[in-house]
């Protein structure tokens, strides 16, 4: 899925500043680091991590061009993958369309 067989292999990096919200750690914030070669794999953990019970304070996706703060308010509990799924499709679908031609 992302980034497309078109390009060259991506490493995608998002870090993650949480607070346990529950049980024996409770109050203590953590950082948490998750790598793939899929962006979704990486923002679908950190949804992960709000199932899970933790609370997120900063949110932080790196790639080789550099880093990127991403909101915490994006972070709602729904998976990211369907999504970029279809908007991988519709980026797909518009890029295919030649200058001159109708799709």
């Amino acid at each position: 899925m992302w980034p497309s067989a078109h390009s060259s292999t991506q490493l995608f990096t998002v870090t993650t500043i949480i607070r346990n919200t529950d049980g024996a750690f409770l109050g203590e914030f953590r950082e948490i680091e998750y790598e793939s070669i899929d962006l979704a794999d990486c923002l679908d953990a950190v949804t992960n991590l709000i199932w899970q019970g933790y609370e997120l304070h900063a949110v932080t996706l790196s790639d080789r061009y550099g880093q990127l703060r991403l909101p915490v308010d994006s972070f709602d509990g729904l998976l990211f993958t369907q999504a970029l799924w279809q908007l991988e499709r519709e980026w797909d679908a518009v890029l295919a369309v030649k200058p001159g031609r109708p799709a």
